[in-house]
C-alpha cells in the first residue's frame, strides 16, 4: 500500500467517526491504562518491524517479498487505528469539559486544519539547511505551525467581526 492510499483511508475513517457521531462509553474509558501499555508495546513492535525491512532493503538480502509488504501495511493500519482510539479515549476522559481555550480551539479547528500545511512547507524551507537533530526539526514545524494557524485564523476571525461590524453599521442596521 501506498502512504496515498494510508492517508486517504484514515480520512475516511475520520469522517467516519465524524458523521456516525461514534462516541466511547464509560465502561471503555477505564481502560486507558490498558490501552497506553498496548500502544508502547505496538509502538515497539512496529518499529521493530520497520526497522526489519529497512535493514533488509539496506543490505540487499532479498528477504522482502509482497507479503512482507502486505503485512507491514496490515500492521501500520493496525497500529494507527490503536494510536487513534488511545488518543481519543484519552481526549474524551481528560479533555471533555468546557473551558474558554477549548471552545476557542474548536472554533477555530477547521481554519488551524486548513492553514497548517502552508505554515509547515513554509517553516521546513526556512529550516531544512539548518544543522539540528531532526526531532527539533520537527517540534519546531509542529509548533510553529499550530501557533501561526492559531494566530491566523484567530486574525480571519477578528477581521470577519470588523468587517460584519462596519457593514451593519454602514446599512443603517
Amino acid at each position: 500500500m501506498t502512504k496515498s492510499i494510508l492517508y486517504v483511508l484514515y480520512f475516511i475513517m475520520g469522517i467516519v467517526v465524524f458523521i456516525k457521531r461514534i462516541e466511547l462509553s464509560k465502561k471503555f474509558l477505564k481502560t486507558i491504562p490498558l490501552l497506553i501499555v498496548v500502544t508502547i508495546l505496538a509502538t515497539i513492535a512496529f518499529r521493530f518491524f520497520k526497522f526489519d525491512i529497512y535493514f533488509q532493503q539496506f543490505f540487499d538480502l532479498g528477504f522482502i517479498t509482497p507479503d512482507m509488504q502486505f503485512y507491514n501495511a496490515i500492521v501500520h493500519i493496525l497500529y494507527c487505528f490503536l494510536i487513534f482510539i488511545t488518543l481519543m479515549a484519552i481526549f474524551k476522559k481528560y479533555l471533555n469539559r468546557c473551558s474558554k481555550v477549548l471552545s476557542r480551539l474548536a472554533a477555530n479547528s477547521y481554519k488551524i486544519y486548513i492553514l497548517h500545511l502552508v505554515y509547515v512547507v513554509i517553516i521546513q524551507y526556512w529550516i531544512v539547511d539548518i544543522q539540528i537533530d531532526i526531532f527539533l526539526k520537527f517540534l519546531i514545524t509542529a509548533i510553529g505551525a499550530f501557533v501561526f494557524s492559531l494566530v491566523t485564523s484567530e486574525l480571519i476571525r477578528l477581521l470577519k467581526l470588523a468587517f460584519t461590524k462596519i457593514f451593519s453599521l454602514l446599512s443603517g442596521e
